[in-house]
Order: C-alpha cells, then sequence, then structure tokens
C-alpha cells in the first residue's frame, strides 16, 4: 500500500483512517479523496483534503491515513478542476 509520504504527483485514491483498519471486528469505511503533496504541512506531519474534491474535508494527520488504491494520477490541468 502506498502512503501519503510516498505520493508525489497529486491523485485521486480511496483511502481508511488507519485506526479503524486495525481494530478487531470493525467495519473499515473507505474515502475518495485527491492527495495534492503541495498541501502536506511543512513539517510533514499533516495533509489538508479540500471540502469541493475529497470526502474528507480539512488537515488530517498524515499517519492517520492509509491509501488502499490509487484510482487515477491528475495532469496539471484536472487538478485545478479537482
Amino acid at each position: 500500500m502506498d502512503t501519503i509520504e510516498t505520493v508525489t504527483h497529486p491523485c485521486i485514491a480511496i483511502v481508511a483512517f488507519t485506526d479503524e483498519m486495525t481494530r478487531p471486528m470493525s467495519h473499515t469505511v473507505c474515502y475518495q479523496v485527491t492527495i495534492d503533496p503541495a498541501k502536506v504541512s511543512p513539517s510533514g506531519e499533516f495533509i489538508r483534503f479540500d471540502h469541493g474534491a475529497s470526502e474528507i474535508h480539512g488537515w488530517k494527520r498524515v499517519d492517520d491515513i492509509t491509501i488502499l488504491e490509487v484510482l487515477e494520477v491528475l495532469e496539471a490541468s484536472m487538478r485545478e478542476a479537482a
């Protein structure tokens, strides 16, 4: 599985919160998000998901997110629309 730290180009991906995946007998909820490496905080500890393009919004801890599958790598012209 990819991690946010390994993403080098903006992409659309299916992600889950890591703690939900490790709890026994839990149902993991999956979300579609646009991951943009330019929106990682200077410390690298947080990433910002935008309201319009993602099912998760605001700043989240990078370590709390697991990428389950990359659906599409975005071209420069598509990033502005996402």
